[in-house]
This record gives structure tokens, C-alpha cells and sequence, in this order.
């Protein structure tokens, strides 16, 4: 059976600290779009779309916004087998499911609905399509590291005046 956990980060924007956990994790943003951070890879995480996060993989969050991580964690490799992070290509109905899971009370969590809700979703991720995704590698990020892959950033030029 999967745990179920809702977070919020600060009113204006902030940082979920490193951690791992022993459990997988699907994970969906909602008020702002982050940046995860694991040992490997930045991954820009879009709102509204789902991240899997394998047990074991070292991971943070960071947005300058606010915003709010709904979480549901299962027992590792019994939903995907992966070992690496997933942008996975879920529905509108799978969406729905993820926030009504985290949404229930605990008293509803035990009931009929909430067991057919978890039993629907599960299908729904072991089905899923892995979505390509933005993300850097950290190397290419660290200074000293191969320059094969470039940061972009933006710039604008400003002239004085005489």
C-alpha cells in the first residue's frame, strides 16, 4: 500500500533540503515549477506533471516560488522498475487521483474509494510512458568540468550613457 504525504514549502519559494527515502516516490508540483536536484542531474520538474523517484536516489527541491509537493510513496520496485528518476506522461485522471490521495484523511484513507482510487493509479504507473524531460548534468555544471556542454544564459546589454 502506498504512504501518502502532502508538503508545502515556504509562502515564498524555497528549498526542500537533500534526502533520500527507502520507499519510491511519485512526486507532483503544483503552484510553481523546481528544480530537483539529485547526486546526477538538475531536473527542471514542470507544474502539474509527475516526477518517479526511485528508493534510494539522493534528491532536493528548489523553486524561488511557492509551491506544493504532493507526494505518494509505495514499496521500492513493486510499481517501476527504474533506477534513475522519470518524467512520467500521466492524464488529467491520473493527476486527479495523485491530489485526492494526498488530499484523504486518514479515516477516508482506509475506506473503499481510496483503495480503488490506489489500485487505479498503480495501473496507471506501471503503464506509463517516461517523458523526456530538461535536465543538466551536474558535471557539466561544476566548475573545472568538461566544457561539451554549456550553460545557457540568457544576457542583455546595457550601454551607458556619454
Amino acid at each position: 500500500m502506498a504512504g501518502r504525504r502532502a508538503n508545502k514549502a515556504p509562502p515564498d519559494g524555497g528549498r526542500v533540503p537533500s534526502h533520500s527515502h527507502e520507499v519510491d516516490q511519485l512526486a507532483l508540483l503544483a503552484g510553481s515549477a523546481a528544480i530537483i536536484e539529485t547526486n546526477a542531474v538538475f531536473v527542471v520538474h514542470p507544474l502539474l506533471k509527475t516526477l518517479w523517484i526511485p528508493a534510494g536516489v539522493e534528491h532536493g527541491v528548489y523553486s524561488p516560488r511557492a509551491f506544493s509537493l504532493h507526494s505518494l510513496h509505495f514499496p521500492a520496485n513493486c510499481v517501476r522498475a527504474s533506477a534513475e528518476p522519470q518524467a512520467l506522461g500521466l492524464d488529467a485522471l491520473a493527476r486527479e487521483l495523485v491530489l485526492f490521495l494526498c488530499a484523504a484523511a486518514a479515516s477516508v484513507a482506509a475506506g473503499a474509494r481510496h483503495e480503488q482510487a490506489l489500485a487505479l493509479l498503480t495501473q496507471l504507473l506501471a503503464a506509463a510512458k517516461p517523458e523526456s524531460f530538461c535536465c543538466r548534468s551536474r558535471k557539466a555544471s561544476e566548475p573545472g568540468s568538461s566544457p561539451s556542454i554549456s550553460r545557457s544564459v540568457p544576457t542583455t546589454a546595457v550601454r551607458s550613457k556619454p
